[in-house]
């Protein structure tokens, strides 16, 4: 079952457009899936070492309730990924829609976890996820699956120096030149 939580902001998050600021409701989203994490690993030492795919679907104003739903999605053996769907609750006085339909989803973020010791080293996840029974917790796999080997891949492919990729990187120091052989020092 994925984690629920509400929230409600202040004047003091908004932007200069009179919406929430969007670096306060991605605090509010990593609050959650450290939460999430903590919780099905039984681990308190948990940190969120990346952040990916994160949609910023709709404004929310200040007069707005969030509901947040937090489930990990996929799990290696020391990492998992939490996934992070906020809903946007209008008060009922200002519903534009019909009041029996749901509301849609506002933002959604894929937050990467390590699972830690006290000591800040890996500790391995004894837990697993469930998917027998359930098509969409597949399919969410499968997706956080492939994100995990497309990075994986991607982080591959860039390990040649960059003077291979780029001829002028011995001439510049921001392409890993020495900043004194070029005369900015």
């Amino acid at each position: 079952l994925p984690a629920q939580f509400r929230k409600n902001f202040l004047p003091r998050h908004l932007n200069g457009l009179g919406t929430v600021f969007g670096g306060d409701l991605l605090e509010f989203m990593e609050s959650a899936a450290i939460m999430t994490a903590s919780k099905f690993t039984r681990n308190w030492h948990v940190v969120t070492i990346a952040m990916e795919s994160l949609y910023f679907l709709k404004p929310i104003m200040p007069r707005h309730l969030l509901e947040l739903s937090a489930k990990v999605v996929y799990c290696r053996t020391h990492t998992m990924q939490v996934e992070v769907r906020v809903r946007v609750i209008e008060p009922s006085w200002q519903q534009k829609q019909d009041p029996g339909r749901e509301p849609e989803w506002s933002h959604v973020g894929y937050f990467t976890i390590l699972n830690g010791t006290d000591y800040g080293h890996k500790r391995p996840i004894v837990m697993g996820l469930d998917l027998e029974d359930d098509r969409v917790a597949q399919m969410k796999y499968r997706l956080a699956e492939h994100r995990f080997h497309f990075w994986s891949a991607q982080k591959a492919t860039q390990k040649r120096p960059l003077s291979d990729t780029f001829p002028q990187a011995e001439r510049f120091p921001y392409w890993g030149g020495d900043p004194r052989e070029a005369g900015f020092l």
